[in-house]
């Protein structure tokens, strides 16, 4: 389950959208309020609360929680409700003005806090220290107590596929060009980060949008765990090195990071398309780099 909470000033903007979801939000709890439904009376009712205590400066809260849409697929109404109203219990705030509602225009459904954590008392019920820890332990409790996999275990199996995925095609490929199409073959995107003509970054996405991850998620690799191995590739592969990559890697050749590199170039389809690009006009080529393997 994926849950995530902050605590903020407040805004008539912050209630108005967990009550919107483009016209799709269902209103699932109403706690300890008595005001009608337009934002602007909810947000004057929690603000009068909140000033009985002047020493909390953030007196509201914005959570949500989504678990698996797998898991939940088959809830109705009632489900949603008591799954509200356990997380409430879980963050102390079931004694305080809260307004919970369910979003479904996305894939995923999910519901939506918007809190004032200062009880009728002026006692301020949810402490925003450590209130990252709070909400991955809140999430795993309900996995647990629902018989969910964890979050951090959907994590795991996630990250571990894509860099399985991504060692496999660095084996295979010579360049970054040659990288980039077998992770396109594989259903996935490469966004190179380069600066002053190195690459710095990676950030790799399925093309099906269930995958998004930094190069420095995958168990903490950096782009000099790819390069030194695409060029100790060539030889073998017998491949072909664009001049736009050779340049590119002579930084790491410099700093001792890649020992061998292509010194002998043989114009290819991707210099092709690279030296079109920078003609004022260009033929029509093809837009799919295929990679000279």
């Amino acid at each position: 389950m994926i849950c995530k909470a902050k605590v903020i000033k407040g805004s008539i903007r912050g209630i108005s959208y967990i009550l919107d979801d483009k016209g799709h939000a269902v209103e699932l709890i109403r706690n300890m309020m008595y005001s009608e439904t337009p934002p602007e009376a909810i947000y004057r009712e929690m603000l009068e609360t909140a000033h009985r205590n002047r020493q909390a400066q953030k007196c509201f809260i914005s959570a949500f929680f989504s678990p698996k849409a797998t898991n939940t697929q088959n809830w109705i109404l009632a489900d949603w409700v008591l799954f509200a109203e356990t997380i409430a219990h879980k963050l102390k705030i079931d004694k305080c003005e809260y307004i919970c509602t369910l979003h479904q225009s996305t894939k995923t459904k999910h519901v939506h806090f918007y809190a004032c954590r200062i009880d009728e008392n002026g006692v301020n019920r949810f402490q925003n220290h450590n209130i990252i820890q709070k909400m991955r332990t809140t999430g795993e409790q309900l996995d647990k107590e629902y018989g969910w996999e964890s979050a951090q275990n959907i994590s795991k199996t996630k990250i571990a596929h894509v860099k399985a995925i991504l060692l496999q095609c660095m084996h295979v490929s010579g360049n970054v060009e040659q990288l980039n199409y077998r992770m396109e073959q594989n259903g996935f995107t490469m966004k190179w980060q380069i600066r002053d003509g190195n690459f710095i970054g990676l950030r790799i996405i399925s093309n099906d949008g269930n995958y998004n991850y930094k190069l420095s998620e995958l168990d903490r690799m950096k782009v000099s765990d790819i390069l030194p191995q695409l060029s100790n590739n060539v030889k073998q592969l017998n491949t072909r090195t664009s001049p736009i990559i050779i340049e590119m890697q002579k930084p790491l050749i410099k700093n001792g990071m890649i020992k061998n590199i292509v010194s002998e170039h043989q114009p290819d389809d991707t210099d092709e398309i690279l030296s079109a690009r920078k003609k004022k006009k260009p033929k029509k080529l093809n837009n799919e780099i295929i990679p000279d393997f």
